[in-house]
């Protein structure tokens, strides 16, 4: 798109975890708070599936790998393509809980007694929301089985 940023600036931007200079529209990042280095820590998720891989520009979709996915997914075989979506997001869910897990850990050591989680896990006072926004943790997060986790830590 025009006055978007180009694939090597934004495969940069995915590799080192960075966050862009402008959104894919082209419009300055600022329009959502800002431009600079994300928050602490950063987690990078495994992509075990050439497509993922190329959706954060690790790999151009010209890609031998990328190309066979594309045919599977989008190929004559409705049931191939359906048993290969349904692996990709069970080994992605996998790869989110075990980063998820990860994340915490690190969060918890790098900010110690102000860590949310630290302070969930101790409920030494009301953590409150971000920019105002409310938000069920137990709930939105029960997949992750986040409460019994940061428990045993």
């Amino acid at each position: 798109m025009a006055g978007a940023e180009t694939w090597s600036q934004i495969s940069t931007y995915h590799r080192d975890m960075e966050v862009p200079r402008k959104q894919a529209s082209g419009n300055a990042a600022s329009t959502y708070g800002g431009e600079g280095n994300s928050l602490l820590p950063k987690i990078m998720l495994p992509a075990g599936y050439a497509i993922s891989n190329a959706l954060v520009g690790r790999v151009k979709w010209s890609d031998m790998l990328v190309q066979r996915e594309l045919g599977i997914l989008f190929g004559e075989d409705e049931k191939k393509a359906v048993e290969f979506a349904q692996e990709v997001r069970s080994q992605g869910l996998k790869n989110m809980k075990h980063a998820f897990k990860l994340f915490v850990d690190l969060e918890m050591a790098a900010f110690k007694e102000i860590s949310y989680f630290t302070r969930q896990v101790n409920a030494e006072q009301e953590v409150p929301d971000a920019d105002g926004v409310e938000m069920d943790v137990d709930s939105e997060l029960e997949d992750f089985d986040m409460v019994a986790d940061i428990s045993e830590n």
